[in-house]
């Protein structure tokens, strides 16, 4: 049985350039996937309708990385931790993730610090924050959000 509780972020970096609907994951994802093996990138997506914690932290995911990895957050309904700090998203990544991030209703944790989303990001992201009722940690910092960011996140 495949881990259910992580999904390393690197594997899923991996499966997004590397593969197609038809595609099998690629070598190295063994590796990624606390060292069971994955034969069928259908059972990748089963792992991440399961998965609990996403670290995608520190991996130059940019906006364009942002409106990839959102689709993927809204077949994994069971997430409760998803770590997203420096990526520079910025404002766009903000408003791509924002939509899917309403609908994780189990998160528990969300890292977003230093993306440097302002305050139009902020804005954007303020009313999927306001649909995570499970949240408890809220990480923001290092995002030139500023005052009037602040305001719009209220």
């Amino acid at each position: 049985m495949v881990n259910e509780t992580l999904v390393d972020g690197w594997a899923l970096c991996l499966v997004l350039q590397n593969c197609d609907a038809s595609c099998t994951p690629p070598a190295d994802l063994q590796e990624h996937t606390r060292g069971e093996k994955l034969v069928s990138l259908e059972e990748f997506r089963e792992v991440l309708s399961k998965a609990t914690k996403l670290d995608l932290g520190m991996k130059s995911l940019g906006s364009a990385g942002a409106k990839m990895v959102a689709p993927i957050l809204g077949a994994m309904p069971a997430l409760q931790t998803l770590i997203l700090f420096a990526n520079r998203l910025e404002a766009e990544g903000a408003s791509a993730l924002a939509a899917t991030l309403a609908e994780l209703t189990q998160l528990k944790t969300l890292s977003l610090g230093t993306n440097f989303v302002g305050a139009e990001g902020a804005e954007a992201l303020s009313p999927a924050i306001g649909k995570l009722t499970a949240l408890q940690t809220l990480l923001l910092g290092q995002n030139e959000i500023g005052v009037e960011g602040m305001r719009r996140l209220s």
